[in-house]
C-alpha cells in the first residue's frame, strides 16, 4: 500500500550512500583553512583537489556536519503526507517533501533520475515541486579584494575565503540579475 512503499522508498533512500566530492567552489576553503593552521594541514590541503589526497582527507573532513554538506549532496525528509477518508482507512496515496541541496557540479536532472530508478521498485516518482540553481560570484573582484586586505589588517591569524553555504541565501536572487553579491559568515576555526 502506499504509504508503506513511501516509507520503504524513504528509508532505501537514507540509506543510499552519496559520494563525497571536492569542488572548485569549496576546495580554496579547505586549501586557506590548512594555510592558517600551516604544517602539515597546509601541505595537504594544498593538494586537496587532487584525488588520492581527497581520498586520505575526506572521511576526516566529512566528520563535521557544517563541512560534510560542502563535501556531499543531502537529501533531508521535511514532510510526509497521506490521503484518506478517514483514521482506519488505509490511504491510496501518500507523498513526501524532500529537501535536496546539489553540489555546484551536480545537475539535477541526473540526480532526480536516479531517484526515480530507485523509487520504480516502490511505484514512487519523484518530481520538483521548486527549484533553486546555485549561484556562485566573483572570488576576485574589487570588492573581494579590499575586503580581503581589510579584515587580515585589522583581525590577525583571519582569512577571507570563498565558502559553498550549505544553506540558500538571499544572495541569489541578486546573482541571478547580474548583480556581485556576497555574504559574510564569521567563523573560529578548531580543527
Amino acid at each position: 500500500y502506499s504509504s508503506l512503499s513511501l516509507i520503504q522508498f524513504l528509508s532505501d533512500l537514507q540509506s543510499e550512500t552519496l559520494e563525497l566530492e571536492i569542488s572548485k567552489v569549496s576546495a580554496p576553503f579547505f586549501k586557506t583553512v590548512g594555510d592558517l593552521k600551516g604544517a602539515p594541514l597546509s601541505w595537504l590541503t594544498s593538494l586537496i583537489e587532487y584525488p588520492f589526497m581527497f581520498s586520505l582527507l575526506k572521511e576526516r573532513l566529512a566528520t563535521k556536519d557544517s563541512v560534510r554538506a560542502m563535501l556531499k549532496n543531502t537529501v533531508s525528509i521535511t514532510m510526509l503526507s497521506t490521503q484518506g477518508p478517514g483514521k482506519n482507512v488505509i490511504p491510496s496515496q501518500a507523498s513526501a517533501f524532500l529537501d535536496i541541496r546539489l553540489l555546484p557540479s551536480t545537475q539535477v536532472e541526473s540526480f532526480i533520475d536516479k531517484l526515480n530508478e530507485l523509487g520504480k521498485k516502490y511505484k514512487i516518482e519523484v518530481e520538483i515541486s521548486e527549484r533553486s540553481d546555485s549561484t556562485t560570484s566573483e572570488g576576485e573582484s574589487v570588492f573581494v579584494k579590499k575586503m580581503k586586505k581589510l579584515i587580515e589588517s585589522e583581525v590577525k591569524d583571519s582569512a577571507l575565503t570563498p565558502f559553498l553555504s550549505p544553506g540558500a541565501t538571499d544572495n541569489r536572487f541578486f546573482r541571478k540579475i547580474g548583480i556581485q553579491a556576497y555574504g559574510m559568515i564569521p567563523i573560529l576555526i578548531d580543527y
